[in-house]
């Protein structure tokens, strides 16, 4: 029963298509950015309008995402 398990989920991820990776990669970097802008705005190492563009961008960024792994589904 257990072999049957590991079988079916490899089997399952392995059929994940590259579109779909790609999505949720970039959902991933959607939600990756804004603490990263946030801790680099704390630091002064970007200005506050730098950061609420780097927001701006990784909103953009993960709704992209988002509808790319939406579709291929």
């Amino acid at each position: 029963m257990i072999g049957d398990r590991s079988t079916r989920l490899t089997t399952r991820f392995s059929s994940v298509s590259p579109v779909r990776k790609i999505g949720r990669l970039l959902e991933v970097v959607g939600l990756g950015a804004p603490p990263l802008s946030i801790i680099m705005q704390l630091t002064e190492a970007i200005s506050l309008g730098q950061m609420l563009a780097m927001l701006v961008a990784s909103v953009c960024c993960f709704g992209i995402g988002r509808i790319l792994a939406g579709y291929a589904r």
